[in-house]
């Protein structure tokens, strides 16, 4: 893999899914909503955490791949939207 040192949103597919079929069934038009952790996380730590959370018994290769110039080295989003229209039921692991 690159560096690792990128700095992404992440949100657990099980998480977004849960807030996609919240916000259909409230049957209200929000308009855009970005479903997001709103954190960012270095990709490096997320695979170590991943590999601690399922015990793979595997090692990382970093810096094997270079990270290309059209890639935006830190990027994550807002769930400010989000957190109003779930309210209390927001949760991410």
């Amino acid at each position: 893999m690159s560096s690792g040192k990128q700095s992404r949103d992440y949100m657990h597919v099980k998480d977004i899914a849960k807030n996609i079929v919240f916000i259909a069934l409230k049957r209200n038009h929000y308009g855009v909503v970005n479903i997001c952790s709103g954190k960012p996380i270095q990709i490096k730590s997320l695979v170590k955490k991943w590999r601690i959370k399922y015990k793979w018994n595997m090692f990382f290769k970093y810096n094997h791949y270079d990270i290309p110039k059209y890639e935006s080295f830190k990027f994550w989003g807002s769930n400010k939207k989000l957190k109003k229209i779930v309210g209390k039921t927001y949760e991410q692991k």
